[in-house]
């Protein structure tokens, strides 16, 4: 199973957190018995290349 959430250039914290809480619901809902994550931080808001919009603030709430 894999899941994918595309999201526009520019997304912000609020836009990423909703997204991220549909795929939590998912991944509950669909109960596996392990979860691997790739984990980067081309979201963050500095970041030249990742195009989104997240503050230091929203990694602690991911």
């Amino acid at each position: 199973y894999n899941l994918n959430l595309p999201l526009p250039r520019r997304t912000d914290e609020e836009a990423y957190l909703d997204a991220l809480q549909q795929a939590l619901e998912r991944v509950h809902a669909f109960a596996p018995d392990i979860l691997i994550v790739a984990v980067g931080f081309d979201t963050y808001i500095d970041d030249p290349v990742g195009g989104f919009r997240l503050t230091t603030a929203a990694y602690p709430r991911i």
